[in-house]
């Protein structure tokens, strides 16, 4: 299958274990982003959870805070740091918008955990 270059340096990112920011992939859609992110989970030794905004009709604040909280009960559970992989993030509308803010100023509290 097809790699781009791009796959090496986001699985880097990921198994960063005292790297606790966000990472972001943007991009245009249909550009290869989420299968560039399935490629470089394929190469990383670490629990992910992966949610698509696609998948709801409406993502908000309630779903990143429930997305947040499945990886981060991964990583309690695992007792290794844990990747959140949220895919098809549209800041679009104030619902949207808020759940971008909270995402933002986001603390991480269990250690370290990448996201895209």
């Amino acid at each position: 299958m097809f790699q781009r270059r791009i796959v090496g340096v986001i699985a880097a990112r990921m198994r960063e274990d005292d790297n606790p920011l966000i990472q972001v992939v943007a991009g245009p859609r249909q550009t290869g982003k989420s299968t560039a992110i399935a490629q470089a989970l394929e190469q990383v030794d670490k629990p992910a959870h992966s949610a698509s905004a696609d998948d709801v009709i409406a993502p908000d604040v309630e779903w990143l805070r429930t997305e947040w909280q499945q990886a981060r009960n991964l990583q309690r559970d695992s007792g290794k740091p844990a990747v959140l992989v949220l895919d098809e993030v549209q800041p679009e509308g104030k619902k949207q918008m808020d759940a971008a803010a909270y995402l933002n100023g986001a603390k991480l509290e269990t250690g370290a955990m990448a996201g895209a």
